[in-house]
């Protein structure tokens, strides 16, 4: 029950932050690899294409953790398709608050729980000025 009031909470600071105009990042698969200069108090949304039938899943493995970082975490791998229809593709969605200065690296994997390698990679750096 404790986790899914924490999760309500962070949904609605989600919505609350679009909402009033903070300014959001959003970056596609596509997009990785470079440096990305954000603000105090901006919201990072990565999207990430999977498809949740197949085993394999985009887990976040770099940092370890993010606290202590300048991020706070407000949604990690959450699997979001736009039909019902079962082994339809859709995104991993991951979601970070800005909330101190300072450069952080992300490195995501995508593959199965039981295999060793990834079949892709996702890695950015944010830098929240």
């Amino acid at each position: 029950m404790r986790s899914r009031s924490r999760v309500l909470w962070s949904l609605a600071l989600v919505l609350l932050l679009v909402g009033c105009g903070v300014e959001t990042l959003t970056l596609r698969q596509d997009e990785g690899g470079g440096i990305e200069p954000v603000g105090l108090g901006a919201l990072i949304r990565i999207r990430l294409d999977g498809n949740a039938s197949t085993g394999y899943v985009w887990t976040r493995v770099e940092p370890e953790g993010v606290l202590g970082s300048p991020l706070e975490t407000l949604q990690e791998g959450a699997y979001l398709t736009d039909t019902e229809i079962p082994g339809s593709p859709g995104v991993y969605a991951f979601d970070y608050h800005a909330m101190q200065r300072g450069t952080i690296t992300l490195a995501f994997e995508y593959k199965r729980p039981w295999e060793d390698e990834p079949v892709d990679t996702f890695t950015t750096t944010i830098w929240i000025q």
